[in-house]
């Protein structure tokens, strides 16, 4: 993954974790989630409308949460971010 790239991260993370809110300008079309954490997960959730929906459910499967990104994967002009939750604060 470029530094660039590895920099959007790292600022997309950030204001995620202070404001509870991606950077929506930078959400491009074609994203795609998966979370293997929430409860019943409608895996994968598409586009900024599923990036919309992902954060609800995962609002609702949550009480409170910290976020922390495990590693950043180049996936050749794409990349890939694993991120850790604890478990154990489940509604």
């Amino acid at each position: 993954m470029s530094e660039e790239n590895v920099e959007i991260v790292r600022e997309a993370h950030e204001r995620f974790t202070k404001r509870g809110q991606p950077i929506w300008e930078r959400i491009d079309a074609d994203i795609e989630v998966f979370d293997h954490d929430i409860p019943d997960a409608q895996n994968p959730y598409r586009g900024v409308d599923g990036v919309t929906k992902w954060l609800s459910d995962f609002d609702e499967a949550w009480a409170s949460y910290e976020m922390e990104v495990e590693r950043l994967i180049d996936a050749g002009g794409t990349g890939r971010v694993a991120v850790s939750y604890p478990r154990d604060w489940s509604r």
